[in-house]
């Protein structure tokens, strides 16, 4: 995984205090068709399935991410951070431009 644009920490740290207040296990919240959001980076249960199509963007990742280990601070900030090169890329081709 090599992204053309770095990201800024400082971003990642945002989205966690946003969503989560750097509390390590905070409760699931109700993300609506997405499913439920779970660890510091809230990330949904339809992220999750997205992750681990085995024929997807994703299927490089090293581990397998599950509702339950995504509780793992370390686990949620690699698969959010992960998560925002793919939303960002997404944008991209949508917008047909760089997203800021």
């Amino acid at each position: 995984f090599k992204p053309e644009e770095l990201l800024d920490a400082n971003l990642v740290k945002a989205l966690i205090v946003t969503e989560s207040g750097f509390r390590s296990n905070p409760k699931a919240q109700n993300a609506g068709r997405a499913g439920l959001a779970r660890g510091l980076i809230q990330i949904t249960d339809q992220a999750i399935k997205v992750m681990n199509d085995p024929d997807g963007d994703f299927k490089n990742h090293h581990i397998r991410i599950t509702k339950e280990n995504v509780k793992d601070p370390i686990v949620s900030i690699a698969a959010g951070t992960r998560w925002l090169f793919e939303k960002r890329r997404l944008a991209k081709h949508r917008l047909k431009r760089n997203p800021t």
